[in-house]
């Protein structure tokens, strides 16, 4: 296409993270990300110039504070005019408000090129480490300021946050996580009759359960918001499939908080989790990889002509060194 290897290397990133390969891509390249990621800021440190940033002091500091303020008025405002309410213009505003890594491609192409000066590539890279240095402070205090901000003004009304089933729902089972393992949870569910939601917070997804005919909320289960959403109140199930030992700690306190008398299915990410869920409280334990050995031995069993009570027996006696006596 006659663009650069740069670029295309990021065109070509854009397009993968979109596709069914990315989260194997993600997973394949995360060592050299770190290795990258560190390269890139010992270099940045080495671009920094302290006796530029001596000589230029106040126009660095206009600078910095300009772009600092303009971009999280801006961002902030744009969340904002897009229906995000609460926190969510500070965070986006404040995270957001530093000079991207992209820059330092930009400002050296513009150098090379003559259309940027000397002095002019100068202060922009400075601003841009500078800015990028005082980020994890701003992120830090989004919050806090948002709130004491929020608290002099008065309470704004509920807004609808969420895209809601028509339908209501009662003793319904919420299916959180529509992975490969939440996938088949759902459909099972929707094939046997019952009713059912599902929660996921990974956007590319949500059109996976649109496709598949199911009431779906995109957002984070550990909220207490979306357990409202997804009607947890009044649900008789939760099922935790997600692949992640935090979520469902923290899903499992909140939503038997709202609802104490909810069963809880969760998915146990490695084996040794299985007896941290079972101390949290969760009715039910399934390690999905040991659950899939267990057919691999129940069909190994069969072609070795054993009877049903023998081969039952074997299974009953793995599950419960895994799962205890409630396996």
């Amino acid at each position: 296409m006659g663009i650069s290897f740069a670029l295309g290397a990021f065109v070509a990133g854009m397009i993968l993270s979109e596709s069914e390969f990315c989260h194997q891509a993600l997973h394949d390249v995360t060592p050299l990300r770190d290795i990258f990621g560190l390269l890139f800021f010992v270099t940045v440190g080495m671009l920094f110039d302290p006796n530029y940033v001596l000589a230029h002091l106040g126009q660095i500091g206009i600078a910095v504070v300009s772009i600092l303020i303009g971009k999280a008025v801006i961002l902030g405002g744009l969340a904002r005019a897009f229906g995000y309410r609460n926190m969510a213009p500070w965070v986006i505003g404040l995270g957001m408000a530093q000079i991207g890594e992209f820059s330092f491609v930009l400002a050296r192409s513009g150098l090379g090129s003559g259309m940027l000066s000397k002095n002019t590539y100068d202060l922009a890279l400075t601003c841009t480490i500078v800015t990028m240095a005082v980020s994890p402070l701003l992120s830090t205090v989004a919050v806090p300021l948002g709130r004491f901000l929020r608290g002099k003004q008065k309470a704004a009304p509920a807004i609808k946050t969420f895209s809601l089933p028509d339908e209501a729902l009662r003793d319904h089972v919420v299916v959180a996580g529509y992975g490969r393992t939440g996938r088949t949870v759902a459909r099972v569910l929707r094939a046997s009759g019952l009713p059912l939601i599902v929660v996921e917070s990974e956007y590319a997804l949500l059109d996976d359960i649109t496709a598949d005919g199911l009431p779906g909320v995109w957002a984070d289960i550990t909220h207490d918001e979306v357990l409202h959403a997804a009607r947890i109140e009044r649900a008789r199930i939760l099922v935790l499939a997600i692949p992640d030992r935090e979520t469902v700690r923290s899903s499992v306190e909140r939503a038997r908080r709202l609802n104490p008398g909810l069963v809880v299915i969760a998915r146990a990410v490695r084996e040794h989790h299985v007896a941290e869920l079972q101390a949290l409280g969760v009715d039910a334990v399934v390690q999905p990889e040991f659950e899939g050995g267990i057919e691999m031995v129940r069909q190994a069993l069969v072609r070795f002509q054993y009877d049903d009570a023998e081969a039952l027996r074997v299974i009953g006696g793995l599950r419960k060194e895994l799962y205890g006596e409630t396996g």
